[in-house]
């Protein structure tokens, strides 16, 4: 998993995040990059020519997810908490097509 943290500091990747990046490395088979900054993060996944963009908050303690996109050729398809799965493989399936069209 690549860590970029733009406040410069030495930041441990909290659970929650690292939980849906081995999710999706495990998925995809590639490593997603993540970036925390302040009480917001980002995981950014990038298979191909597409992008997978999830955007965690922080409150109260607790991080959580707080929206997803796929953008796809400039096409971008907008996930809720619960569909991440569908994100996932939207992302493999267009990957997937890529692959045959080859």
């Amino acid at each position: 998993m690549s860590d970029q943290h733009i406040s410069g500091e030495p930041t441990c990747i909290p659970v929650t995040i690292r939980h849906y990046a081995d999710y999706l490395r495990i998925r995809t088979q590639a490593r997603p990059e993540t970036t925390i900054n302040g009480d917001q993060a980002e995981l950014r996944l990038q298979v191909g020519d597409d992008t997978l963009l999830l955007v965690f908050g922080h409150r109260e303690k607790h991080w959580s997810l707080r929206s997803g996109e796929v953008n796809s050729g400039g096409r971008i398809a907008t996930f809720r908490c619960g569909e991440l799965a569908q994100a996932a493989s939207l992302l493999l399936a267009r990957q997937a097509l890529d692959k045959t069209q080859r």
